[in-house]
C-alpha cells in the first residue's frame, strides 16, 4: 500500500491536483475516514485542515484527531484493498502546524509520499482580489497582503525539510501546462485517465509585469524563496 500525502499552501491549486490523482486512482477515503460530502468540491480533508487552521492561529486543538484520521486510512486500505490512497492537507506547512503535525506523520504514515505545490504568492494575492471584487460586501477580517505573504513564507521551512526527504515540488500552474503531471501520475503508481485532465488555462490568474515589479519590491524575501521552490521542482 502506498500513502500520498498533498501539502500546500490554500489557493496553491490543490484542489486540481486532488481531483486529478484521484480520477487517476488514488483513493481518497470514506465515510469511515471521516471524508464527507462536503470534502468533495474541493478534494481535500476538512477535519484535517481545520486541525490545521486551529493550529495556524495558536490554538492547539484536534492533535488527535489527526492521528485518528491516518490510522483509519491505513485500516480502511487494508479492508478495502486499497493500493494508493492519499489525502490532502492545506494547512500543514505553516510553521506554527507543521511543528505538531510532523510528527504526527512520521509516526503514523512513516513511508508515505510527500507533494507539494507551490504557487507564486503574487497569484494567490491576485485570486483572492478576484473573489474579494465578486462580493457584495467584504468582511472586515478579510486576510490582507502582508497576511497572505507571511502565511506563504512560513511554509518554506516544512517544504525544505520535506525536499530532502524526497518530497516531490509541484509548481502550479506550470505542471499541468507543460504535461509534467503525466510524468507525476506514472511515478505514483497511477494510471494516466485524459478524463482526468480538468485544468483549464482560461480559468489561470494572470498578474502584469507591473504588479510582479511591486510584488518583487515590496517582499523580496518572498520573490526569493519562490524562486529557490522553482529551481528545486
Amino acid at each position: 500500500m502506498k500513502q500520498i500525502a498533498i501539502l500546500c499552501h490554500w489557493s496553491s491549486g490543490s484542489s486540481i491536483l486532488a481531483k486529478t490523482l484521484r480520477d487517476c486512482g488514488m483513493q481518497i477515503g470514506n465515510e469511515k475516514t471521516w471524508w464527507t460530502a462536503e470534502c468533495e468540491e474541493q478534494c481535500e480533508h476538512g477535519l484535517l485542515n481545520t486541525v490545521g487552521n486551529l493550529l495556524y492561529h495558536g490554538k492547539d486543538a484536534g492533535i488527535e484527531r489527526v492521528k485518528d484520521v491516518l490510522k483509519s486510512y491505513d485500516k480502511e486500505a487494508s479492508l478495502n484493498k486499497w493500493n494508493i490512497y492519499g489525502v490532502k492537507f492545506t494547512h500543514a506547512l505553516q510553521k506554527r502546524c507543521w511543528e505538531h503535525i510532523s510528527p504526527i506523520f512520521e509516526k503514523y504514515w512513516p513511508d508515505a509520499k510527500y507533494i507539494v505545490q507551490i504557487r507564486h504568492p503574487l497569484e494567490i494575492i491576485c485570486e483572492l482580489e478576484k473573489a474579494k471584487s465578486i462580493l457584495e460586501q467584504v468582511p472586515d477580517s478579510w486576510i490582507t497582503n502582508d497576511e497572505i505573504v507571511a502565511s506563504w513564507i512560513s511554509t518554506f521551512e516544512a517544504t525544505k525539510e520535506l525536499v530532502e526527504k524526497g518530497a516531490t515540488i509541484l509548481i502550479y500552474p506550470d505542471v499541468f501546462i507543460t504535461g509534467q503531471i503525466k510524468k507525476v501520475v506514472k511515478e505514483l503508481g497511477l494510471k494516466w485517465n485524459k478524463s482526468s485532465n480538468i485544468f483549464n488555462k482560461k480559468d489561470i490568474m494572470i498578474c502584469s509585469g507591473k504588479e510582479l515589479t511591486k510584488f518583487r519590491k515590496d517582499y523580496p524575501e518572498a520573490d526569493r524563496i519562490f524562486k529557490r521552490l522553482k529551481a528545486i521542482a
